[in-house]
């Protein structure tokens, strides 16, 4: 069997897998071969021990093809390389549709009128935490859409554009996985209609592509295209993709580049709906330990803020700060992936 084991096509490194110096990232090449087969990669002889083989390469571009030769054979992958990799950190809040309505309906004078977003304009002030709010068209649990909401806050959203942006998720939150078993090919009409609201509300500079859609799922592969068309650079894959990946090669997977996209697919670390206070604390502990975990999408969502929904949880906005809190403290800085000219963030 002629394989690579290491890099995996796509995959993302840093200076954690190899020696990172002015020229490059100097990686070992690791794979398989037969015994009997000479094996070079990227025309250099390998070094063998039996069925293992090991070469140097020096990497200096961000996509570099690799290529192992056995006999006849050839094998290619294209690692993704995060030159000079620092700390940051995406944090992205979906569901958004609540507010929406709270703002329009009760007829507040300013956005900050709304105890969430002066939460998080609190947290921004504290750590520098700059947050993407992933919006529904329509609130499923009262009655209002985005068409509803009113233009007289446009100029506070541009003047918090730098830390507070919105982006398109669904046009619903039901029904579940709408854009990969409901209606797929809905996706780019959806889009349109709440990036055309947030235009209309909040300004150009307030819109931001996505870096995830309700229920991860996008299966119409023009809808792929179409997200790629508007910016979207990087795609939050579930849990049971990563899972795959580290099960199959035997090692964590920061991120991925899929060629055929054309973006970085990235995992979500977690939700903070999903974990208590010290769930987080040990959560982010794991992170800030793991060495060249450089890269971090964190998520949660917005309706565990409000007293009147289901599964309100009485201190979501606390475990929110709690977030951005630790991350600063571990020394990960706050970004939009949208705004990275690498489209890496």
């Amino acid at each position: 069997m002629f394989g690579i084991d290491f890099p995996g096509d796509g995959e993302l490194l840093n200076h954690s897998h190899g020696v990172e110096t002015r020229e490059g990232l100097h990686i070992t090449v690791r794979g398989r071969g037969p015994r009997h087969r000479r094996i070079t990669v990227n025309g250099a002889e390998a070094q063998r021990d039996g069925e293992l083989f090991a070469a140097p390469v020096l990497l200096t571009e961000q996509l570099q093809e690799i290529t192992a030769e056995a006999g006849g054979e050839r094998l290619s992958v294209t690692p993704y390389y995060d030159r000079n990799s620092r700390r940051r950190y995406n944090f992205f809040i979906d569901d958004n549709a609540f507010f929406f309505r709270e703002l329009a309906v009760e007829n507040r004078r300013s956005l900050f009128d709304s105890f969430y977003l002066a939460a998080l304009r609190e947290i921004h002030r504290e750590f520098g935490t700059k947050f993407t709010l992933n919006c529904f068209y329509e609130n499923a649990h009262q009655p209002f859409r985005l068409s509803g909401f009113p233009d007289r806050f446009r100029g506070e959203w541009e003047e918090n554009s730098g830390w507070l942006r919105l982006a398109f998720h669904a046009d619903c939150e039901f029904p579940e996985h709408p854009y990969g078993a409901a209606y797929p090919e809905k996706l780019p009409e959806h889009y349109m209609r709440v990036a055309a609201e947030i235009r209309r509300f909040a300004g150009e500079q307030t819109l931001i592509p996505p870096v995830l859609v309700h229920f991860f799922d996008v299966a119409d592969p023009a809808a792929r295209r179409f997200l790629r068309e508007q910016g979207m650079r990087c795609f939050t894959r579930s849990e049971p993709y990563w899972r795959n990946l580290r099960e199959r090669t035997g090692r964590e997977w920061f991120a991925r580049f899929d060629s055929g996209n054309r973006w970085l697919e990235i995992p979500v670390e977690f939700f903070g709906n999903l974990l208590t206070q010290s769930g987080i604390r040990e959560a982010v502990a794991r992170i800030a330990a793991t060495p060249g975990k450089e890269l971090v999408n964190l998520g949660s969502h917005e309706q565990y803020c409000y007293p009147f929904y289901a599964r309100y949880l009485p201190d979501h906005l606390e475990r929110l700060r709690l977030m951005a809190e630790l991350m600063a403290e571990a020394g990960y800085s706050s970004v939009f992936p949208a705004e990275s000219p690498e489209s890496c963030f």
